[in-house]
């Protein structure tokens, strides 16, 4: 019986892949993604004024929500954490050449407002650990890292998947999307055949 069992689970285990299948499509618009996030089987754009907003099981796109120009974002429980930066001229070494404003999108408060002497931008918004990088091209090109819990910046030898990004997966794995050499995006899912 143990062995009927066992022989049953098996096939069932083999005929799972064949129950689905690949739904690929490309996007009939042309992105400047600088991030994609992934969120209740959604897919955020995010643009350098934008977030836009696909259902890929419908294939249409949400209104836009906009966000700042110089901004990094990441998801939060049901809304978007922003990042926003600003660079000042100084005068001397003893003031700040940047600061960074943490705020959740559509709340005028902002959860923490950050000083930095360096001049930098941030490339990706958390609440735990901020990575920045020099934002003028003149400058050195250096990375840094910014511990909430510590409160300090500390330099860092270079920041890992700060190449071109040509593909994103969701955390289920059942929404891909890819962007080709000519700049288009497709979008693929793994769907059920029945």
């Amino acid at each position: 019986m143990l062995e009927i069992l066992k022989t049953l689970f098996l096939k069932t285990l083999l005929l799972i892949p064949f129950l689905w299948s690949i739904d690929g499509y490309p996007l009939n618009i042309q992105l400047d993604i600088n991030n994609m996030l992934f969120r209740d089987n959604y897919i955020f754009f995010v643009e350098e004024n934008d977030i836009r907003i696909l259902n890929p099981k419908t294939r249409e796109f949400l209104p836009s929500l906009s966000k700042p120009l110089n901004s990094s974002i990441s998801l939060t429980k049901d809304s978007f954490l922003i990042c926003e930066w600003e660079n000042f001229r100084i005068e001397n070494i003893d003031e700040y050449s940047t600061k960074i404003w943490l705020y959740i999108l559509g709340e005028k408060e902002e959860i923490e407002i950050l000083e930095f002497h360096q001049t930098v931008k941030s490339i990706n918004c958390s609440k735990q650990v901020l990575l920045l990088e020099t934002s003028i091209p003149q400058l050195e090109k250096k990375y840094f890292e910014y511990d909430f819990k510590k409160k300090e910046v500390l330099e860092i030898d270079k920041v890992k998947d700060r190449k071109i990004v040509n593909s994103w997966r969701n955390k289920s794995g059942n929404i891909l999307v890819k962007r080709n050499i000519s700049n288009i995006v497709w979008i693929y899912r793994k769907v059920l055949k029945f």
